[in-house]
């Protein structure tokens, strides 16, 4: 019976086993077996070495990450985007076959970042390539475990299964036992502490295991077997890891939150959309637990430069800088000790770094960088949700205490009085306990520095119909998913004006708000695409009317492509190229901006290969119509604005149906050139009746009309100037 048949008869005898105190000992026993035959396992084989392309690469850089995951789930792709080197990336199974090193130079440091190549279950016993990869992760400071979002916590149970056989154990410190073999004198065993998972008995069975008869063993922590039979083996590595869950641009904000808060080493990015990384590389210099150090001669100032300071790990000292400089930060009595400074005994001393060193980084950037962080670390903290403050307060009251603490103000309903702080010491007063029938109308949170996580306390107000979060510094796009799905029955005006960090696509986060009727966006002009995105949230909500944006620049491009949407054979691809095709395979190229090679193909074997660089000036309906007749519908597969010698393959076809698909998921309303040609001129016609409405003028005279002289007859006017004139000293 081979090894690896041994260790699965293992494994089942133990699965097998009912744990109890009878069986304990036998546990024990299996246990260390099953440790020892994976040591045999681990081992380089004796009948010589075979000839083999090498895996490893030299350790370089001030610190080693590396990265392990399964194929396939954007490992490849997160080295391309975090460093200068190219790793090709692929849709299939195991396109990185061999260690691809790159360098990520963050806060003045090098570290070296290593793509491994995709490991499968069995790796522990080698399938795969299993036991190459596990190597080099050994000799990594840290260990980046990338995920699959979507699959959720199936992929990290089985790759910490894998590592945990062959003896890295992640995010642990190494037992407190002390353990040392002796030439005899028998087996003597103390703990300074309780032992609840083992005795005296079971330690010498395991010991037995091993054939080791005589040693000194120590406790000085309650420790499992297990734990002893690592410190036994003595060849475990305990690495550092960061669980980093990729592809969160295909799951909702709920799910992506659960994920972000089930573990503090968890880490949700999106390397595709370039979500989160900069959270992420903080995260990995904060597990790395670097330092830059900066020294001076006496008399002289510091070298403060960004190139000056010397990268070293938090728990070293001045030994470990190099001789020429530790000659100059070192007192000159340490340094007759040398003995002294070999072993390590002379730690940094705090008076001595005071006059000679500068161990952290001065630098007024490097300051403001982590004020930043630590203030954004306070601010999460800081808007936590509280479950104490619910039950004793209530839903209204304790979103409306949370606000006006952070300088925001709140009204009730049937209220006409804004609460918020006053005076010279910024008291307020709400109630200290609940009190039924106070239910939150309207929220100004302009100024405030309320976040995501600040959004956890907003849940449940039934009866809020605005919010205003004009000049927030952290609104972003998941703060506006949030909003979409917290506020989606009574949410009736919203003021994002000045929210910088919002982009067009997270405006399309809003369109759950189904009784949205006023949206303000002042200052946000320089958004690209801001202008389109909100016409198909008017779209998608039919009584919403936004202000603070100049539509006129989008319509007319709109009105450039009205021509085109009518036509039903005309095929435009995603980077908004329009082309119709003759008998002849000769494409016409009628709008857009082509500037790169064309590939025509039909079933895989290419038909027209051309290079268009010339556009083709407008022409009338009449002649347009003609020039579409020519197709009668023979329309190829094409692909515009690829790379030089890129063939269409049906690869290329499913990703451009995954991106319509994606977007019907998303709930973006389909673009007018998807429909069918009887479903275009409604959508059309809406879009000129919108141009014709100034938005400005008419809520200038919903805001300067008085409740006297506008008739109520008309529900939706009476509707429209009942929230203007309540709410105007905010928003106007």
């Amino acid at each position: 019976m081979g090894i690896v048949e041994k260790i699965q008869e293992i494994e089942r005898e133990i699965s097998r086993t009912q744990k109890n105190k009878a069986t304990e000992y036998h546990l024990g026993v299996l246990k260390a077996k099953l440790a020892k035959y994976r040591q045999e396992l681990l081992e380089p084989s004796k009948g010589g070495s075979s000839k083999g392309e090498g895996f490893d690469v030299m350790k370089s850089g001030d610190a080693r990450v590396a990265l392990i995951g399964f194929p396939s789930v954007g490992k490849s792709t997160f080295l391309s985007t975090v460093t200068t080197t190219e790793s090709v990336a692929a849709s299939y199974e195991f396109t990185t076959l061999t260690c691809i090193p790159g360098v990520i130079e963050y806060n003045g440091a090098n570290i070296q970042l290593l793509d491994l190549p995709g490991i499968i279950e069995g790796a522990a016993q080698g399938k795969g390539r299993g036991r190459q990869v596990i190597a080099v992760a050994k000799t990594a400071d840290l260990i980046l475990m990338m995920l699959d979002a979507t699959k959720g916590d199936v992929q990290k149970g089985l790759l910490e299964k894998e590592l945990e056989a062959v003896g890295i154990r992640l995010n642990k410190k190494p037992p407190n036992i002390y353990f040392k073999r002796k030439a005899g004198g028998g087996v003597k065993f103390t703990h300074t502490v309780p032992l609840t998972y083992c005795d005296e008995k079971m330690i010498n069975s395991v010991l037995h295991e091993y054939k080791i008869f005589n040693a000194d063993i120590i406790f000085r922590e309650n420790s499992t077997v297990d734990e002893l039979i690592d410190v036994i083996q003595g060849n475990r590595v305990y690495i550092p890891c960061l669980y980093v869950y990729n592809k969160i641009d295909q799951l909702c904000i709920e799910e992506m939150d659960i994920l972000a808060r089930n573990s503090p080493h968890n880490v949700v990015v999106s390397c595709e959309m370039n979500l989160n990384l900069d959270y992420m590389l903080m995260k990995i210099w904060e597990y790395l637990a670097l330092i830059r150090i900066y020294t001076k001669k006496p008399g002289s100032p510091p070298d403060l430069g960004p190139e000056d300071g010397i990268i070293l790990r938090g728990s070293s000292t001045v030994f470990y800088l190099t001789p020429e400089r530790s000659q100059d930060v070192m007192p000159k009595k340490a340094i007759q000790d040398q003995d002294n400074w070999m072993l390590g005994m002379y730690p940094i001393q705090w008076h001595v770094g005071l006059k000679q060193m500068r161990y952290v980084d001065h630098s007024f950037d490097n300051l403001r960088r982590c004020g930043d962080y630590r203030h954004f670390q306070y601010l999460q903290f800081d808007q936590r949700f509280l479950p104490e403050r619910l039950m004793f307060l209530g839903a209204d009251l304790a979103a409306a205490h949370f606000i006006v603490h952070r300088n925001g103000s709140v009204k009730f309903l049937g209220d006409p009085h804004w609460h918020k702080r006053e005076g010279i010491f910024r008291k307020y007063s709400l109630p200290g306990t609940k009190v039924e029938g106070m239910y939150l109308e309207a929220i100004d949170a302009s100024g405030t520095e309320l976040m995501f996580e600040g959004f956890d306390n907003l849940y449940d107000l039934e009866f809020l119909r605005l919010l205003s979060l004009r000049n927030c510094y952290y609104v972003d796009d998941w703060v506006l998913s949030r909003i979409g799905s917290i506020f989606s029955k009574s949410l009736e005006m919203l003021d994002l004006s000045n929210c910088k960090r919002i982009s067009a696509k997270g405006l399309v986060g809003l369109r759950s708000l189904t009784k949205l009727r006023h949206l303000r966006l002042d200052g946000l002009e320089n958004i690209e695409g801001i202008e389109k995105s909100a016409l198909m949230l008017e779209d998608a909500i039919p009584d919403l009317l936004i202000t603070g944006l100049d539509y006129d620049k989008a319509m007319l491009e709109f009105e450039d492509e009205e021509r085109v949407l009518r036509n039903d054979r005309i095929v435009m691809d995603a980077k908004g190229n329009a082309f119709v095709e003759d008998d002849n395979g000769r494409f016409f190229y009628v709008k857009g901006s082509v500037n790169e090679r064309v590939v025509v193909c039909d079933n895989d074997k290419p038909l027209v290969t051309s290079l268009i660089r010339r556009e083709v000036p407008a022409i009338d309906t009449e002649e347009f119509e003609d020039l579409d007749d020519l197709t009668k519908g023979k329309l190829r597969h094409f692909l515009v604005g690829s790379p030089s010698g890129y063939s269409w393959t049906e690869q290329v076809e499913t990703i451009l149906t995954h991106e319509e698909s994606l977007k019907r998921w998303e709930g973006i309303p389909t673009e007018i050139k998807m429909l069918p040609k009887y479903q275009r001129e409604a959508l059309l016609e809406a879009r000129r009746q919108r141009k014709l409405l100034n938005n400005g003028e008419l809520m200038l005279k919903l805001t300067k009309s008085s409740s006297k002289e506008i008739s109520c007859e008309d529900e939706e006017v009476k509707n429209k100037f009942f929230v203007v004139s309540l709410y105007k000293n905010i928003f106007f």
